[in-house]
């Protein structure tokens, strides 16, 4: 009887010191999940304001930088025309090219 006793206390013991070993890892998982999804979003919010600061530079270096989505993409389009001598016979784009 007594070694059904020291066993049922060894086995307690062990139930009990493995349940909170599982609480330990539990926790140590969820802490290095919280701190791997501060980094992706830290690392995040850099990417995207190095990519706005790089498209703003972009934006600054073109001559088209301050206009209208519409009218930048239409200018751009034109000057490309342009350089390439496509643009259309009699129309502004073919003279402006043609006189200067």
């Amino acid at each position: 009887m007594a070694a059904t006793a020291v066993m049922a206390a060894v086995s307690t013991y062990t139930a009990h010191k493995s349940s909170k070993d599982a609480d330990k890892a539990r926790k140590s998982a969820e802490k290095q999940s919280q701190q791997a999804r501060a980094d992706a979003l830290k690392s995040e919010k850099e990417a995207k304001a190095q990519q706005e600061e790089e498209a703003r530079k972009l934006a600054e270096s073109t001559p088209t930088g301050s206009m209208s989505t519409t009218s930048r993409i239409a200018a751009q389009k034109a000057i490309a025309m342009r350089r390439a001598g496509t643009g259309r016979s009699g129309s502004v784009l073919d003279k402006s090219s043609a006189l200067g």
